[in-house]
């Protein structure tokens, strides 16, 4: 008897767990929806059936909301998307909904694959984020360092869209936080190159920032990763050379690559009221 009721317990246990982390508390100011498979057309190995999951934020009682496209950070090698709670929690409380990504990663995967991920996440919330309230001109993409990378390559690269029918032109903006704009160092190792070594190929938004992309806002921290800023400003330099006329950097003081992005959840959070005002021009 005391071993059925010991299981009973434990059932009950994994029912409230499973409902706690699928469901808002009555108090939230926003709704939750996770698990959401992105790629169901292309799930061809368990890992990308296990991998290729968003989740859903959206805020309570707001219509025609903009919508951020969040992609973590991990150098494309890991990381999970639930390093976006506290992200998706301010914004939410902001009224903007967001979708939280998980993408696969290197080794098990090669360039391009995150980003062809990423771009099918980008095309999943265009196809289905109206369905949650959101307002399909709104669409911004965003992310931090890796995730940063992957905001403004498929920003730029018509190429990952163009394989959902969808062009770039449609997304309201990108933001791309201490986000690589050469080509990514996880790439290069991928081809037997040293750390270090500075590529702008194809894979690189650099490359891509001789055409007039989105509005584009890009940010880091003063005391960020030696050179990242350089590519930030350049990756801006080059968009508003190309006659892209909401182009911005903006560099944070007192930060560095993980504190840039690691502040959301305090009120008075540079970075996100730098955002809020980005987006709320372009609304």
């Amino acid at each position: 008897m005391n071993r059925l009721f010991r299981a009973f317990v434990l059932i009950c246990f994994v029912f409230v767990s499973v409902s706690f982390f699928t469901a808002s508390d009555p108090g939230d100011e926003f709704v939750k929806v996770s698990d959401i498979s992105y790629r169901q057309e292309r799930l061809e190995s368990d890992y990308a059936r296990t991998q290729c999951k968003l989740d859903v934020y959206y805020p309570k009682n707001i219509k025609s909301y903009p919508t951020i496209v969040w992609f973590h950070g991990g150098s494309l090698k890991g990381g999970t998307r639930n390093f976006g709670i506290a992200f998706a929690k301010r914004f939410t409380a902001e009224g903007i909904g967001v979708v939280l990504v998980s993408y696969r990663f290197s080794p098990k995967v090669k360039n391009p694959v995150y980003n062809e991920d990423a771009a099918a996440a980008v095309a999943w919330t265009f196809k289905n984020i109206a369905n949650y309230g959101g307002d399909l001109e709104k669409v911004f993409i965003s992310g931090h360092s890796a995730g940063g990378y992957l905001a403004a390559i498929v920003g730029m690269d018509e190429r990952y869209l163009e394989e959902h029918n969808m062009a770039v032109q449609r997304i309201a903006g990108i933001i791309p936080i201490s986000g690589q704009m050469v080509t990514h160092s996880t790439i290069l190792g991928e081809r037997g190159i040293p750390q270090g070594t500075i590529i702008i190929d194809e894979f690189s938004p650099v490359f891509h920032s001789r055409k007039i992309g989105p509005a584009c806002l890009c940010i880091c921290g003063d005391n960020d990763i030696p050179m990242r800023c350089d590519e930030n400003i350049f990756f801006v330099a080059g968009l508003k050379s190309a006659g892209n006329k909401n182009a911005h950097y903006l560099e944070v003081k007192g930060r560095n690559h993980l504190s840039i992005a690691g502040k959301f959840h305090e009120e008075d959070d540079e970075v996100t009221y730098a955002m809020l005002e980005f987006i709320r021009k372009l609304r």
